[in-house]
């Protein structure tokens, strides 16, 4: 029996006692699989889990070898997220992600290069067709079509503008004084989701025919106000501000154009008195602003040489040192071009070509362009480049009608046009358009062609996509194959 129990005490002492040391403490897990890859101008985001078969508690964190700068946040339970915004200049480069998940004893960590793309030229895209995307004005032509008993009105997106990550839109119908049966607003998207369209206030115009961006402000020439006391408006607005109505230019009946010109605000239009109104002896006007666009004077008047008749100058373009005034003038029942430049402080008469100016666009600060009508035996549609020292035609656009221009702020220029050069255009059963990037001197590189039964009125690039606006109130957009 003694023997016995020494037995026992002795098998007892030579067993290992079953006590924990951390010798056996399983160490955490990280599930997940990092992007390789983000955008110079996006948020790198990368989810994963920390879990800890012990049941240990977790914490992540960054390791020592993280060169992407990131930061971890715990998103409940096991779940973790870790992001960074790449700094700028850090495109076409690669960073390196490292993340820890520890218990305190043990770790798991993981190690991913992630390359930082830049954001890509729009010569990069491939674009294929257009599709159909929003229709912003449905309200204004159904209330109108109602008015009127007609659909014989302006029901086209004549405008599209980007401002502040925002799209712009521009319809109404001031020839039909629309804006009295339905109030024009200002309309803007400000996502991809079609639904997401805003109206910050209601113009007190007609149309809002024009949309111009300079001095870091988004501006509206008043084409025809809604009221009635021989003024004209302007509206402004600064990036992330709220939107100021300059109701201030004197005599203004209309107010056609708006540009930025040695640290001042201009704008063109006609007007005068009511004894003017009456007699058809009508003024082109050019105002300025010293503040902004809060408030402008008549810097120039320009009477009628040969009245009665209208008179406007309806387009402004800044190159360089000079600032162009573009308009016409009638007189019985033919109109005749007018331009003016100023320069050092002088208004004087321009000798332009035979061209009748339409529309004019800034490709930078030293390159315009303008198109319109070339004045020769038969007319026909073309386009000039505005430098300080004169016009001259672009020829690679001969032979075609620009219907829009769209800057792109660095000499090049998305172009929409259509084959021929005829004027007027001749009716046709679907219009043939096509989208091309421009470069600074001219040369065309074709981006999209395609067949419509609504006549293309307007073109933008936002977001890396290009958005058309037809002529019956809808605006398509084309998304690139390769985003």
């Amino acid at each position: 029996m003694r023997t016995l129990i020494l037995s026992t005490t002795l098998l007892f002492l030579l067993t290992p006692l079953a006590c924990d040391d951390g010798a056996d403490n399983t160490a955490p897990v990280i599930a997940g699989t990092a992007p390789d890859q983000t955008r110079v101008d996006e948020v790198y985001t990368y989810t994963f889990r920390c879990t800890d078969a012990d049941g240990d508690p977790v914490e992540a964190t960054t390791g020592d070898e993280d060169t992407c700068s990131g930061t971890i946040t715990h998103e409940g339970e096991d779940q973790w997220t870790y992001s960074f915004t790449p700094s700028e200049g850090s495109e076409d480069s690669t960073c390196i992600l490292q993340v820890e998940c520890s218990d305190g004893d043990k770790h798991d960590e993981e190690t991913a290069a992630v390359f930082i793309t830049h954001i890509p030229d729009i010569a990069e895209l491939h674009f294929y067709t257009f599709s159909q995307w929003a229709e912003p004005i449905g309200d204004y032509i159904t209330i109108n079509a109602s008015e009127l008993q007609s659909m014989d009105f302006r029901q086209a997106i004549s405008e599209l503008m980007v401002f502040d990550d925002a799209l712009y839109i521009g319809y109404g119908d001031a020839d039909l004084n629309l804006g009295r049966v339905t109030p024009i607003e200002v309309r803007y998207f400000t996502s991809l989701d079609a639904s997401d369209l805003h109206s910050d206030f209601a113009t007190d115009e007609e149309e809002i025919s024009l949309y111009r961006v300079c001095g870091g402000q988004l501006f509206i020439p008043g084409v025809d106000a809604t009221e009635d006391d021989l003024m004209g408006n302007v509206y402004s607005l600064s990036s992330g501000g709220s939107w100021y109505k300059s109701r201030t230019l004197e005599w203004g009946w209309h107010v056609h154009d708006t540009a930025c010109y040695n640290g001042k605000i201009y704008s063109v239009g006609s007007g005068g008195t009511i004894d003017d109104y009456n007699n058809s002896t009508v003024n082109a006007y050019l105002w300025e602003s010293s503040d902004d666009g809060e408030t402008f004077t008549v810097a120039r008047q320009v009477a009628h040489p040969a009245p009665p008749g209208d008179n406007r100058l309806t387009q402004l373009l800044a190159v360089d040192d000079v600032l162009y005034a573009f308009g016409y003038y009638s007189s019985t029942s033919t109109s005749y071009t007018s331009a003016f430049s100023l320069e050092s402080g002088e208004f004087l008469p321009y000798s332009a070509p035979n061209f009748f100016v339409l529309n004019t666009w800034n490709l930078s600060d030293s390159l315009g362009i303008a198109v319109g009508v070339n004045i020769a035996t038969p007319l026909t549609f073309g386009a000039m480049f505005v430098t300080a020292d004169g016009m001259e035609p672009v020829a690679g656009l001969e032979g075609y009608t620009v219907w829009d221009l769209y800057p792109l702020g660095d000499g090049r220029a998305l172009v929409l046009y259509t084959d021929g050069d005829t004027y007027p255009e001749p009716h046709v059963s679907a219009y043939g358009a096509k989208v091309a990037l421009m470069s600074p001197t001219g040369e065309l590189t074709l981006i999209t062609y395609q067949f419509f039964q609504e006549k293309p009125r307007s073109l933008a690039f936002w977001r890396e996509h290009l958005f058309l606006g037809l002529s019956n109130g809808q605006v398509l957009i084309n998304e690139p194959t390769d985003k």
